[in-house]
């Protein structure tokens, strides 16, 4: 059973609560306002819970932040647990070669610690990234001829 209720001062007290729950849901990205929509197009006959997950969509879609490809990134980082995905990708790198200058190379120091990590999927991919940065620069950066 959902815990959503139709009168409004019970949907009120939930709400809060639901919020603080979203703000978790984003940390996590793990795509609950999609599971969401494909379960209410589904063909759910109960009524009510039709309608609570309704409720519970229209929350997430209010209150949730999408996540950029690069938030996502400087999780996995934090999180020292890379895992093969769109962020480790030529197209990635293109697009945010720069803001891995910030900060004095933070993150791509980072990504050197993860070389010598006890995982080797971290290893694997943070080699392939460090390639990926390194390519990036080479096309990126004037050559000395420009000067």
């Amino acid at each position: 059973s959902v815990f959503f209720f139709n009168d409004t001062a019970t949907t009120e007290i939930y709400t809060e609560q639901i919020v603080g729950s979203v703000r978790c849901v984003q940390e996590t990205d793990c795509g609950l306002l999609r599971i969401v929509d494909v379960v209410v197009r589904g063909n759910i006959k109960d009524v009510e819970l039709k309608e609570d997950l309704e409720f519970l969509g229209q929350l997430l879609e209010k209150n949730i932040r999408i996540l950029t490809s690069f938030e996502k990134y400087t999780k996995e980082i934090a999180a020292i647990q890379l895992e093969w995905s769109p962020v480790h990708s030529e197209r990635f790198w293109k697009d945010n070669v720069k803001k891995f200058e910030e900060g004095n190379f933070y993150y791509i120091n980072e990504l050197v610690k993860l070389l010598s990590s006890d995982k080797p999927k971290n290893q694997a991919i943070a080699c392939y990234d460090l390639g990926e940065f390194c390519s990036c620069l080479l096309y990126t950066s004037p050559s000395p001829r420009d000067s």
